[in-house]
């Protein structure tokens, strides 16, 4: 008796072990689970500390990869520079006189994301979106799930 109940109950065990490793409905795809192919749709506000537009501001997408030697190291830490080759820079965007601006991209296997906005009279600045694109990955199962905003404000150069 005791030996069937034994039996039995493994049987159970199994069944639900087996039902909960099986993806339903929800189960992210290949898709889902990398986002590099999606297309994404950045937009934002360039304002100074009296959050007046700044018109005419450059925005920069910079793709970078990481250099084989030091592929370890920058899986943990983004801040040497000397472990990612610069794949390319893209001026995507030029800011209107409300200081808007808009521009979609596909990251197509990069694997440091920054945006550089330069405005005359202002101090370049950088934004990594990296951070931006893994967020909204996990919020949502959609193809090119979007859009990230990133409003941004710029300190004016002393002289």
């Amino acid at each position: 008796m005791q030996k069937k109940t034994v039996v039995v109950l493994l049987f159970i065990l199994t069944g639900i072990f087996l039902v909960g490793c099986v993806g339903g409905r929800n189960a992210p795809s290949a898709w889902d689970v990398n986002p590099q192919e999606k297309p994404y749709l950045v937009y934002g506000r360039v304002q100074n500390f009296a959050y007046q537009a700044i018109d005419n501001c450059k925005v920069v997408l910079i793709k970078r990869e990481a250099t084989k030697s030091n592929f370890a190291s920058t899986l943990f830490s983004a801040s040497d520079p000397e472990d990612y080759k610069v794949m390319g820079e893209y001026l995507v965007a030029v800011t209107s006189k409300s200081g808007d601006y808009s521009f979609q991209f596909e990251p197509n296997d990069a694997f440091d994301l920054w945006l550089y906005f330069e405005a005359p009279g202002y101090k370049a600045q950088n934004i990594r979106l990296n951070s931006y694109l893994t967020a909204m990955t996990m919020l949502s199962r959609q193809k090119g799930v979007s859009p990230i905003s990133v409003d941004v404000i710029l300190e004016p150069q002393q002289n």
